[in-house]
């Protein structure tokens, strides 16, 4: 998901859920979670941060009975709650151990917000991510 920059550490001086461990009495703690993630490009799509003119594709996706069916959120999905969705997303951090994030996904060509990936930290392990993947009906 997000790249993150490991240091060494003694497990003698720290063995708590942020260290992973790889050789006996050695550790590696995350330091620096990647904040600067803008996006990640293939020929056909784009997943990126998303912005305040993702509202109406937002809400319009997850209105749709189909889409919603085994999602946790209720239908209709307003463009009110994507705003607040959205700007919620501009205070969180990707790398939050315990925690979900949702990135959109935009076809390459065109731009046109088609869905979003959400990806949720392991509490116990930040190594570990879930993924899930919603797209747009007419895009799946």
């Amino acid at each position: 998901m997000t790249g993150i920059a490991w240091a060494d550490e003694t497990l003698a001086a720290r063995n708590d859920v942020g260290a992973r461990s790889d050789a006996p009495g050695k550790a590696k703690q995350m330091i620096t979670p990647d904040v600067e993630f803008d996006h990640r490009r293939t020929d056909r799509l784009v997943i990126r941060r998303f912005g305040p003119g993702d509202a109406s594709s937002f809400a319009a996706y997850r209105s749709a009975p189909t889409v919603a069916l085994y999602q946790g959120w209720e239908t209709p999905f307003t463009e009110s709650q994507a705003r607040v969705f959205i700007d919620g997303l501009g205070a969180a951090h990707p790398d939050t151990p315990g925690e979900w994030f949702q990135f959109a996904i935009a076809e390459a060509a065109t731009g046109v917000h088609v869905g979003d990936v959400a990806a949720g930290v392991d509490a116990d392990d930040p190594r570990l991510v879930a993924v899930g993947i919603t797209l747009a009906r007419s895009s799946q």
